[in-house]
């Protein structure tokens, strides 16, 4: 009688292990859309999710930062796409169903996870960075962002920007923690803590070699190295190259 009980719990036990694989298998397929599905009413209605929130509350830190900071034209082109790269960051699990909707708003046709900035200098890099994070940092709850600067000194120098700007646009320091040369952290309009960590990176290159080969892949035969390329580099290596046979020679001798 126990051996019959006991294969008649398995065999329930077998049946509730079946039915939740079963419903949690429905609850992922749930989440995945089909290409066309992102397109219906629903995905590009106009609901308001928390992202738009988010987006609206990192719009106004942006305007009423050009009260005391005005952004060039320029600065505003770079927060554009500082915002379209920190889409996934503001719409979290909501960016995947309203992404038509999201798209269509920043006027945009594909998402983009990186942003490089090249212009002359004096043009406003560092300050239009400065201004972003602020903004970012008040408007998002627990965010963390993470500068890596060319040295100890710009790096200092961002976070000491990055303070005076808050305490402007504050009217104070009372939101803020922790302010030291690689950290600030600062309670947000979320009443939660964001975080800044501004650290120096070693930008050395070392010297380029004073030959090199190129090797081409359209001929058929076996590739032949090409004739030795001097660079202007070439008279340093070869004078250290004449220091160390003299070396060589007087230890021998």
């Amino acid at each position: 009688m126990s051996s019959v009980l006991s294969l008649i719990d398995f065999i329930r036990i077998q049946e509730v292990q079946a039915e939740d694989v079963l419903r949690r298998r429905m609850q992922l397929e749930a989440n995945v859309f089909q290409r066309w599905e992102y397109y219906r009413d629903d995905m590009v209605s106009r609901r308001e999710v928390s992202g738009d929130q988010k987006m609206k509350a990192l719009h106004r830190r942006l305007t009423e930062l050009d009260v005391h900071y005005p952004r060039s034209q320029q600065q505003r082109e770079f927060h554009d796409a500082f915002i379209q790269a920190c889409l996934p960051l503001i719409y979290g699990d909501d960016l995947s169903r309203y992404l038509v909707r999201i798209l269509r708003s920043l006027n945009v046709d594909h998402l983009q996870s990186e942003v490089m900035i090249c212009t002359p200098r004096r043009f406003g890099k560092t300050m239009g960075v400065v201004l972003y994070v602020v903004a970012f940092m008040l408007a998002l709850s627990n965010a963390e962002v993470v500068v890596y600067s060319i040295g100890g000194r710009t790096s200092n120098m961002f976070s000491a920007q990055v303070y005076n700007v808050l305490v402007q646009l504050l009217g104070g320091d009372q939101r803020i923690v922790v302010y030291n040369k690689e950290t600030l952290v600062l309670i947000n309009d979320h009443g939660t803590k964001s975080t800044l960590k501004a650290y120096p990176s070693n930008s050395t290159i070392r010297d380029p070699p004073f030959f090199s080969f190129s090797f081409s892949r359209r001929r058929k035969e076996p590739p032949l190295p090409s004739p030795i390329f001097f660079s202007p580099y070439f008279p340093m290596c070869f004078l250290r190259i004449i220091l160390i046979y003299l070396r060589v020679v007087c230890h021998c001798h």
